[in-house]
């Protein structure tokens, strides 16, 4: 291939466009970050409406809920990944990201709108209809997601990164938003909207970023060159599949035991976690437990774990390595059991708590944030590292289809889990 003079590539001038990839990566992820984030949102529309002194135990309906929202969100997201790895290639690139973005846009409409009306006399219709419209969310999402993706990864190689690192901070901001939403004492119900309000104006602010970068030379060059990134089509070449299972499947099976551990026990069991060792009528205990153990805790570990993979690189991608990685990702599983044994629902489980302590379960989280920022992000680097260049993009595109079917099994599995407490 042709090297091209430095002088003719265009200048990403202050770094706009770096930062731009950054708030997109931010922004592919929200929707589900802010759904799964405000808990109390749920658990106050889903709350007893004849409760008495007695009853102190969440419902049924919130007991399952986290769980089957993450099966709604995280299923048809692993769904139409694989189906736009495939047929994607059948529409523009533009069509892609434009369409998918407004799609999302309208569709989270429905959800704010949802927020403010009294639900109380028809809460199973509420949860049915906002499961239908997660699931059509992270439908949308799913194409955004693989599309952005797909257009970065001809980008240099930091821009690549700058993408993860914005999914990261994705995860972590709405989570401390919605912990400030709490702190100025707004009740459930508002904090909801003000999230997902906040959630449809940084997804509006993404498309006209979205357009603006489109219209830049350097986006023009990076996106459209040919010279510069190979245009191959390996979704229909049985043979180059093979080539990449066969040099990288370390990573992509790494992905995915990596997710399917995490989204197991987070979020559908860790918000049902209880506080062991304080009164269950204090303001912690009531409001801001579960936002700052359980939400601010994992994604703020999990940005760290991100950022340590990005400054050690290590186990590289030596044979050796890779077998450490993946023994590292076979190793998280156990986390599951210990989390569970958590005081998780105590009133309703079934099973003894075996760790009476709160700390213990923060350790617990924070392990499981920072190991599945670690595990994931360095797949995520070294996967296609250990291919031909030319493999580099169908590399990534089963490393991302890896991590959210890695999701989706791990949604299905909660299930069964929270009811085997």
């Amino acid at each position: 291939m042709e090297m091209i003079p430095e002088k003719q590539v265009p200048k990403d001038r202050l770094n706009l466009i770096y930062w731009c990839i950054y708030y997109v990566g931010l922004v592919i992820l929200l929707p589900w970050n802010i759904l799964i984030t405000v808990n109390g949102y749920w658990d106050y529309k889903f709350r007893n409406l004849n409760a008495t002194l007695e009853d102190t135990g969440p419902t049924q309906i919130q007991k399952e809920f986290t769980a089957y929202l993450s099966i709604a969100a995280n299923v048809p997201n692993a769904i139409f990944v694989i189906l736009h790895a495939l047929i994607g290639h059948w529409f523009s690139m533009r069509l892609r990201i434009f369409g998918s973005q407004v799609g999302q846009i309208v569709v989270f409409l429905f959800i704010v709108i949802l927020s403010i009306l009294d639900t109380d006399d028809w809460q199973r219709l509420f949860m049915i209809l906002n499961l239908l419209i997660i699931a059509l969310i992270n439908t949308f999402s799913a194409i955004f997601q693989g599309s952005a993706s797909a257009n970065v990864g001809k980008f240099p190689v930091p821009y690549i990164g700058n993408m993860v690192s914005g999914a990261g901070m994705g995860g972590l901001l709405p989570a401390l938003v919605n912990v400030i939403i709490l702190a100025v004492e707004a009740d459930f119900q508002v904090a909801g909207f003000y999230c997902f309000l906040i959630a449809e104006i940084m997804a509006i602010l993404c498309l006209v970023v979205s357009v603006y970068i489109e219209r830049t030379p350097f986006y023009a060059f990076y996106s459209t060159n040919e010279t510069l990134v190979p245009q191959i089509n390996p979704k229909r070449d049985v043979r180059i599949y093979k080539e990449v299972m066969r040099d990288s499947w370390i990573y992509i099976l790494v992905n995915l035991i990596n997710f399917t551990t995490t989204l197991a026990v987070f979020p559908g069991i860790m918000v049902l976690v209880e506080p062991a060792d304080s009164d269950l009528d204090t303001l912690w205990a009531k409001t801001f437990f579960v936002p700052v153990l359980c939400f601010v805790l994992y994604n703020l570990s999990d940005v760290l774990g991100k950022q340590l993979a990005v400054w050690l690189q290590w186990p590289s991608v030596s044979k050796w390595n890779q077998v450490i990685l993946l023994g590292a990702a076979i190793v998280r599983i156990a986390l599951i059991p210990l989390i569970m044994f958590c005081n998780v629902s105590p009133s309703l489980r079934r099973s003894e708590v075996a760790f009476q302590s709160d700390v213990v379960y923060g350790i617990l989280n924070a392990i499981l944030g920072i190991s599945n920022g670690y595990v994931g992000n360095l797949a995520m680097m070294f996967g296609p590292k250990v291919v031909k260049p030319e493999h580099q993009e169908v590399t990534s595109a089963f490393l991302i289809a890896a991590l959210v079917i890695g999701c989706g099994i791990g949604s299905v599995l909660s299930v069964p889990l929270v009811k085997a407490l």
